[in-house]
């Protein structure tokens, strides 16, 4: 379960990964962390009054299988270096137990103002089989449209004794749906899924840095914002 505090000012943190460090990042009221202007407050101690600026991009979850960009070595210098020259898979997905027979389902959710006109969008690959998924959900949250676009790639798994391996951009998501963060929104859409993932018997998630090269997650980006639109 992620570590979490509270302020004596009222505010929510939690603890992620900044510059290769533990911190604690200040998060909205679902838990996940609260950006203005692409920055998120950080602080390295829950009852420290100082605190600190950083690009949200910058900070990552401390997610089962995530290992933080800062503490990655130099391309070539490891396996997943070594898979990066020889064309094979790197980063996040290099860092995951990735069988050859695991179907891989790639999501992202996007919302015009959030909230706002919403969209999702799937890419699964199985072996030779690829399968597109994308739709558009209304006036919804950007949190709604990424966990609606987990669901609907779970429930399009026909195979589901194979390894099932989801990849998302979103911390909030991930989090609450590995990590045991307590859903304060969403709650049944959350439930749903949970029930959902029961019925697979080898079932991973891993969070995926959005917009860095990562092309089944950047055509899923696109279904999703095509459809928001």
């Amino acid at each position: 379960m992620s570590e979490k505090a509270s302020a004596a000012d009222g505010s929510s943190w939690v603890r992620m990964a900044f510059k290769g460090n533990k911190v604690w990042v200040e998060a909205d009221a679902e838990g996940a962390p609260k950006i203005t202007g692409g920055r998120v407050r950080v602080r390295y101690k829950p009852d420290d009054d100082r605190t600190y600026q950083a690009l949200a991009r910058a900070v990552e979850p401390l997610a089962e299988g995530l290992v933080p960009a800062t503490s990655r070595r130099a391309p070539g210098k490891t396996a997943a270096g070594k898979a990066e020259k020889a064309g094979g898979k790197t980063g996040e997905a290099a860092s995951l137990d990735l069988p050859p027979n695991a179907v891989r389902i790639y999501t992202d959710g996007a919302a015009k103002g959030n909230p706002g006109p919403a969209g999702y969008g799937v890419v699964l690959v199985s072996g030779p089989h690829e399968k597109e998924l994308s739709g558009f959900l209304g006036e919804t949250t950007n949190n709604v449209a990424e966990l609606t676009a987990i669901l609907t790639g779970l429930r399009a798994v026909k195979k589901r004794a194979l390894p099932v391996r989801v990849f998302s951009d979103s911390q909030y998501a991930v989090n609450i749906l590995t990590r045991g963060w307590k859903a304060k929104a969403n709650i049944e859409l959350v439930s749903e899924i949970k029930r959902e993932m029961k019925s697979f018997p080898d079932l991973k998630f891993t969070w995926v840095k959005g917009h860095a090269g990562h092309p089944e997650n950047e055509r899923a980006d696109r279904l999703a914002t095509s459809a928001a639109e």
